[in-house]
């Protein structure tokens, strides 16, 4: 929530106000759970939320109103930077959501991209509470990705790998949209391309094969632009996923999906403090 405005102007923020579950419901990604008064009673049984309200009218609140600056080193801590997932598929959100569940509770997966919306092949996971973190580090053998070796660092050894290439003059700050964050939007700036070496993407290819590989995707009916929402929950990845996944989704639409009580309660708390 803190870094999602849409979701911090409903809720006042720090004031708590409750929000039409309707509203919750109408995000993208809930759109595969059938039938609301499932949601409703999925909902009834979290220990963060409150729901209240008429019968077919139910909002929901935080049990405990969020704190200013009560977030960041608790997210950093219980978070991980894996890569090497490879190309996006139409599924992959889910897909690589399920991979990371089995190595304990995950409240979000958040799929990193280029400035052109295209998939880096690199995620932000993060899990529970830090202990969890902890014992996905320390796995031994490390997981892998479809028989391929990962790439996997704390937040903080990322931001420390990061800040060693600004150091050495290998990366430089490029611009990016601003941020938001408890109610102040940020001229935020990122990690840009490599110096001397032409623009690279996340497996070290010039950059320039983003292009060529979003050209063909277009011509095979797949489109690229998986933009996504991170601060509801869902990991900036999930905004659409293509033409080429709009059968499935209808096939789901159609099928209806009963949701999981503590899957929906977990997918929600982007209104509760992780």
């Amino acid at each position: 929530m803190p870094t999602d405005k849409f979701l911090w102007t409903q809720t006042g923020g720090t004031e708590n106000k409750p929000i039409k579950l309707k509203v919750i419901c109408g995000f993208k990604r809930m759109h595969r759970f059938k039938s609301y008064e499932a949601v409703v009673a999925a909902m009834r049984d979290s220990e963060l939320m409150n729901v209240s309200g008429p019968k077919g009218d139910e909002v929901i609140a935080r049990k405990t109103p969020y704190k200013l600056n009560s977030w960041r080193n608790k997210v950093d801590a219980a978070s991980v930077y894996v890569k090497g997932f490879g190309d996006e598929e139409p599924s992959s959100q889910f897909d690589i959501e399920a991979f990371f569940a089995k190595f304990g509770s995950v409240n979000s997966v958040r799929l990193r991209r280029t400035e052109s919306h295209l998939f880096k092949g690199s995620v932000f996971v993060e899990f529970q509470d830090e202990e969890t973190a902890k014992k996905f580090l320390e796995l031994d053998p490390k997981p892998q990705w479809k028989g391929h070796d990962l790439k996997i660092l704390s937040k903080a050894g990322y931001q420390a790998e990061k800040n060693a290439l600004f150091r050495d003059g290998d990366l430089e700050l490029s611009s990016s949209a601003p941020r938001f964050l408890e109610g102040q939007q940020s001229k935020g700036r990122r990690g840009g391309r490599g110096r001397g070496r032409g623009p690279r993407d996340s497996r070290g290819a010039d950059q320039d094969d983003w292009k060529k590989r979003r050209e063909e995707d277009s011509k095979n009916g797949f489109s690229g632009e998986f933009r996504g929402r991170g601060g509801r929950g869902r990991g900036r990845g999930d905004r659409g996923r293509g033409r080429g996944d709009r059968g499935h989704r209808n096939q789901q639409r159609d099928q209806g999906s009963r949701p999981n009580r503590e899957y929906v309660c977990r997918l929600l708390t982007p209104l509760v403090l992780r």
